[in-house]
C-alpha cells in the first residue's frame, strides 16, 4: 500500500489554492472542516505531498506554490490567518506551462 500520494498540479488557480490551504490547515490543526472523506483507501488528507506545479500566469511562474496560490487573478480567500502563518514554503517553484494552440476549427 502507498504511504503518501505525490501530486503534480497543472494550473495554480482557485481550486489548487483551496486544496493546498485545506491540506495545510489540516496538518496544522487536524481540522476536517470541508473534507468529505478524510481517509480514502487508507490514505489521509495529510498524506498528500505536492511535487511540482505548472502555471501560465507570469506573476506565478518562479514563485513558491504557497505564494503563487494567493496571487491574482486568484480570489479564493485565505482559510484563516493562523493557517497562513503556519503554512510553510512548499520548497519548489511554479514552472511555466507550455501554451498549446487549438487545432483549426475548434474552440476552447
Amino acid at each position: 500500500m502507498l504511504e503518501r500520494v505525490k501530486v503534480a498540479v497543472v494550473g495554480v488557480g482557485n481550486d489548487i489554492s483551496a486544496l493546498v490551504q485545506g491540506i495545510a490547515l489540516h496538518r496544522a490543526t487536524g481540522s476536517l472542516v470541508g473534507i468529505r472523506r478524510p481517509v480514502l483507501d487508507g490514505l489521509g488528507v495529510g498524506d498528500i505531498d505536492f511535487l511540482t506545479a505548472f502555471a501560465t500566469s507570469p506573476e506565478k511562474i518562479g514563485r513558491d506554490l504557497c505564494e503563487a496560490i494567493f496571487l491574482p487573478p486568484n480570489n479564493f480567500p485565505r482559510l484563516t490567518a493562523a493557517s497562513a502563518r503556519r503554512q510553510h514554503r512548499a520548497g519548489y517553484l511554479a514552472e511555466a506551462a507550455p501554451l498549446l494552440k487549438s487545432p483549426p476549427g475548434t474552440s476552447v
